[in-house]
């Protein structure tokens, strides 16, 4: 009886932190679209003003402002529905997908360092190897399920910002060696 308690309790522990996953995921993205999109309305403002600043007529210039956003605005439309089809067929076309949570997480971060940074996967893969042998450790030795994802979880964002660090520092050195 308390077996079947326990597990229930996991599996609700696991779809509530699947739906903040999701739910985060989703608002950080729609957060990074509005701020884009937001930038790139500031500066069709900036151009307007700057050329009425040339001397061109107030009313020709924001004629060109309204056409730029007109045109930011068609191109946001195509692009969003082309995203659609995209995902849809990509959708249809994929196979089962039997990696879940944090093992699919690390399967994403592998995919992206050795896509970006072949030179340092080497050293990145070890980390991450390590990472996902400890899961399989804590697994092995009880511990409850959600308490190894959440771990498993921490220590996959702290690759990313560990990875991150890394790379600002890299580019900040060659910033300074630019100057």
């Amino acid at each position: 009886m308390r077996k079947n308690h326990r597990k229930s309790t996991n599996s609700l522990l696991g779809v509530i932190f699947n739906r903040l996953r999701f739910l985060l995921v989703g608002i950080s993205k729609i957060l990074l679209y509005l701020v884009c999109e937001g930038a790139v309305y500031a500066l069709i403002i900036i151009i307007g003003a700057l050329l009425v600043n040339f001397g061109l007529p107030q009313s020709l210039a924001i004629s060109i402002s309204i056409a730029l956003v007109i045109a930011t605005l068609i191109i946001s439309y195509t692009t969003y529905r082309q995203h659609r089809i995209i995902t849809r067929r990509w959708r249809k076309n994929r196979q089962h997908y039997s990696m879940k949570g944090e093992v699919r997480f690390a399967d994403v971060i592998a995919k992206i360092l050795s896509q970006n940074s072949p030179r340092e996967w080497e050293e990145y893969q070890d980390w991450l190897h390590d990472i996902l042998l400890a899961r399989r450790q804590l697994l092995a030795s009880g511990i409850v399920r959600w308490k190894v994802t959440l771990i498993t979880y921490w220590r996959l964002t702290a690759l990313c910002i560990t990875v991150g660090a890394i790379k600002l520092r890299r580019f900040a050195r060659i910033v300074r060696k630019l100057r």
